[in-house]
């Protein structure tokens, strides 16, 4: 393969990678930008990168169309979202590793604690701050939450050889839920660590 056409390939690669890193829900920039190589004439190179990068046989699908909606939940899965990279960081600067939802100390190799992701039906279901009305309504409703950016994931942790179980619900309004859940990770690893 030529080096001209192998930086076209990563600079494609790199760009898709860019917009998955984003989300699920970023997939209309995803298919705008695959419309855009088309219009390029980049198909070729497109169809390279989806080969080379997500083992993706372009060759199967009828037309762009259906590459374009095909293709996306198999790139979601191969590609580490900002989440996971920002978590990863975190563990390596605190010097632990997760497995499952059990945290350990990678120094000593034992455990320090579990942190267990809980959703906010769970959450509000033990709540005394809203009424079984209100629980009701959100849990038959997720789309009214996602809607109104209620969603939340929320984290019990607890230390190794303790029954205290610590529930951390830092929420900041002027962050994305994503950054918030970071944000609780970082209180859960620090109240581990303490």
């Amino acid at each position: 393969m030529a080096n001209s056409t192998r930086i076209k390939i990563d600079k494609i690669y790199t760009n898709i990678n860019r917009i998955a890193m984003l989300g699920k829900d970023y997939e209309m920039d995803f298919k705008n930008y695959i419309d855009d190589l088309v219009k390029k004439s980049q198909y070729g190179d497109l169809q390279n990168c989806l080969e080379i990068y997500y083992n993706i046989d372009v060759k199967k699908y009828d037309n762009v169309n259906i590459l374009k909606f095909k293709s996306w939940p198999i790139i979601l899965s191969n590609t580490k979202s900002a989440f996971i990279n920002m978590l990863s960081i975190l563990y390596k600067k605190n010097d632990v590793f997760q497995q499952g939802n059990i945290i350990y100390s990678n120094t000593t190799g034992l455990k320090i604690g579990t942190i267990n992701e809980i959703d906010i039906q769970s959450f509000l279901s033990n709540s005394v701050y809203y009424t079984s009305v209100q629980y009701d309504y959100y849990y038959e409703n997720p789309q009214f939450q996602d809607f109104l950016n209620l969603n939340r994931t929320f984290l019990e942790v607890c230390k190794v050889n303790s029954t205290d179980i610590q529930t951390i619900t830092f929420d900041d309004p002027n962050n994305s839920e994503e950054m918030n859940l970071y944000q609780r990770y970082v209180l859960a690893i620090q109240y581990l660590l303490s």
